[in-house]
């Protein structure tokens, strides 16, 4: 079908033993004809949709879990699964939404559910402003370390032990993790042949920038690979089948399904984190604009499929999300920002605006905005926030003990805060199921330093993170 490629959406269908057959062999011919022919059904009335579009990835089955003694997955069935889809025309596509939501509406539980805009997601991983480039990196570790004051955690013996850390982003590497600190995590099998093996990714990946930060500040953490957006993956087709949202929302209800079915059993008893040091930069890739990066999907009375899995994952599954603020700061911007995605009020959006997740942006290691990273407010509307991001911390740092290896991004700033987040869980009275995701994300916010003035201000959000503030808050 030659249709533009920005003309996408996914959608959730409900399974039935026809769907599972054809999802199973990722037949998109006969998955677009098992669409339309509910399209057909007297409730949706369509049947002026025929033709109109095609299935194009099916990624709800992609992912495998692979966890360190562990025989395999005991979640249950999956009940949805998630298509996205192709469309001839504009028209065609927003005709698709607001039929399927209008249905969905009158019958909770109908074949299709939610859907949304598929819009592609990159890693707020490193970025120079000009005439930077030349420059050494603002500080050490150690300067970090002091930045949030993380000798607090180790004065308490906040270390992460039991704490349980999923890392969504470009891969780990086994080998260079201690195995006392490795988890295993989700492989992806997408495309047949090719897979993307938990733990594989190359010791300089930008995964592993974030979990070097991690285990700094919470070294008895056990961490989780996701390989959401493996620097790897390069053609346009494979770009779409594994670094958008419809991805997301795939590995996401594959996370929370496996953590629930493990969640009474050891090793994994203990608090879970999920950290996303990836953000959205160019919205002319969502083809119903706002849908995605402003909620507008709540015009219908739903939230987007995927801002609704990770509210699901803070609210109801109690475990506490950690969003980068992105790299599209007013003065700096990454050079994948859109031209109108750039600086205050524009460069912070969907999932990673949510008031239920801690949002971070960046400040160097002597506490001064970094000019990169994202600005507030957010959307402020459709249920996402205004004042975002939450905090700011640390970044633009090397190791004190080798310059070369470098720490950057606001992705580094998501992955400080998830360090400080994983040391204090653990402290068994500061647990999710006492001391909500909620609770702590506000503990961070009133001990936050407030560097900029006592109210939120848009570029460090509440103030700078710091470890002793927050377990001042703490009950």
């Amino acid at each position: 079908m030659a249709t533009s490629p920005t003309l996408r959406l996914y959608a959730m269908l409900k399974v039935t033993p026809e769907l599972e057959e054809i999802y199973k062999a990722k037949d998109y011919p006969k998955l677009t004809a098992y669409t339309e022919k509910i399209l057909q059904k007297p409730l949706y009335g369509s049947a002026n949709l025929i033709s109109s579009f095609g299935a194009i990835a099916a990624p709800s089955r992609d992912w495998k879990a692979d966890f360190v003694g562990d025989g395999g997955s005991s979640a249950p069935p999956l009940d949805e699964l998630a298509v996205v889809y192709e469309f001839r025309d504009e028209g065609s596509q927003n005709r698709f939404f607001e039929v399927t939501q209008k249905v969905r509406k009158i019958q909770p539980g109908a074949d299709i559910g939610g859907v949304g805009a598929d819009i592609g997601v990159g890693t707020a991983d490193s970025h120079w402003c000009p005439g930077q480039a030349r420059l050494a990196m603002f500080g050490h570790r150690a300067d970090a370390r002091r930045t949030v004051n993380a000798d607090a955690l180790a004065g308490g013996a906040l270390y992460g032990q039991n704490v349980n850390v999923v890392i969504v982003d470009q891969g780990l590497n086994k080998a260079a993790i201690d195995p006392k600190n490795w988890g295993g995590g989700f492989s992806w099998t997408g495309i047949p042949g090719s897979p993307v093996t938990v733990g594989t990714a190359p010791r300089t990946s930008h995964g592993m920038m974030i979990a070097r930060s991690i285990l700094d500040l919470a070294p008895a953490a056990v961490l989780y690979d996701v390989p959401l957006i493996p620097d790897r993956i390069a053609s346009v087709d494979k770009f779409l089948d594994i670094m958008s949202t419809s991805s997301a929302q795939a590995v996401y209800q594959t996370i929370l399904d496996e953590i629930d079915a493990r969640r009474e059993t050891p090793p994994w008893t203990g608090p879970w984190i999920l950290v996303n040091a990836w953000a959205i930069f160019d919205r002319a890739t969502e083809s119903l604009q706002g849908n995605y990066t402003e909620n507008n999907a709540l015009d219908f009375g739903f939230d987007h499929p995927l801002i609704e899995k990770v509210k699901t994952a803070v609210t109801a599954k109690k475990i506490d999300v950690i969003f980068a603020a992105g790299n599209c700061g007013e003065f700096c911007p990454s050079r994948r920002c859109g031209g109108r995605d750039r600086g205050p009020g524009h460069s912070i959006w969907g999932a990673n605006a949510l008031p239920e997740v801690i949002t971070a942006g960046s400040v160097r290691s002597d506490e001064t905005w970094a000019g990169y990273s994202s600005q507030g407010p957010g959307p402020g509307k459709n249920t996402l926030a205004r004042e975002k991001p939450d905090v700011g911390a640390p970044s633009d740092f090397c190791e004190t003990d080798d310059a070369s290896v470098r720490n950057s991004g606001s992705s580094t700033a998501c992955a400080v805060t998830a360090g400080v987040v994983a040391a204090l869980r653990s402290y068994p009275g500061w647990y999710q199921t006492l001391v909500t995701p909620q609770k702590m994300r506000q503990a961070l916010i009133d001990g936050a330093r407030k560097t900029l003035g006592p109210n939120w201000n848009g570029r460090t959000g509440n103030g700078v993170l710091d470890a002793g503030g927050a377990i001042s808050k703490l009950p």
